[in-house]
């Protein structure tokens, strides 16, 4: 993430047991919560000392591990239209590439 976000998004991986304090950020952004639990949905959150989580991507794997479904790209709306849910995409496809998806 190199343009206008990068000193601004500083993602870091949602482990199980953050699970809960990051559902908030997708359903303020009215992004669906289903899967959120699942084993083979990875997820990374930016968050703001001040105001909390800012922007969210991530990737649902199939069962082969070949295909991915880039979810719950979301941005602060603070953020909005400067190019950062492009940048989030594409940084969970470049994850899913590096975990081995075609």
């Amino acid at each position: 993430m190199s343009d206008i976000l990068e000193p601004v998004l500083h993602l870091t991986l949602t482990t199980p047991p953050d699970l809960d304090t990051v559902t908030a950020f997708p359903r303020v952004a009215d992004l669906t919560l289903s899967g959120l639990d699942s084993p083979t949905l990875r997820l990374w959150t930016a968050r703001d000392a001040t105001t909390g989580r800012i922007a969210s991507t991530g990737y649902e794997r199939s069962e082969v591990k070949q295909h991915v479904l880039i979810r719950s790209v979301a941005v602060a709306p603070a953020l909005q239209g400067l190019g950062g849910g492009l940048q989030l995409a594409r940084f969970a496809l470049d994850r899913a590439a590096e975990s081995g998806a075609t």
